[in-house]
């Protein structure tokens, strides 16, 4: 299996966005690179306080991609 981290501002109801291999913000899973459930867990801690440390508030899911 292979999986991915996708990520919006806490609170918000808005679209959940992709971090996509060239580490851009995107809408769909297409162009992700899959990570395994480890580096899945990994990326989403990382991101999540990244963000906090730069006074951002993130929520992250960990989201399974599709073969």
């Amino acid at each position: 299996m292979a999986y991915t981290v996708a990520v919006r501002e806490a609170g918000k109801s808005g679209p959940w966005l992709y971090i996509d291999e060239h580490l851009r913000c995107v809408d769909t899973a297409t162009h992700c690179k899959p990570l395994s459930r480890q580096d899945a867990q990994l990326a989403k801690r990382l991101l999540v306080d990244g963000a906090a440390e730069e006074g951002r508030r993130i929520t992250a899911r960990i989201v399974r991609l599709c073969a």
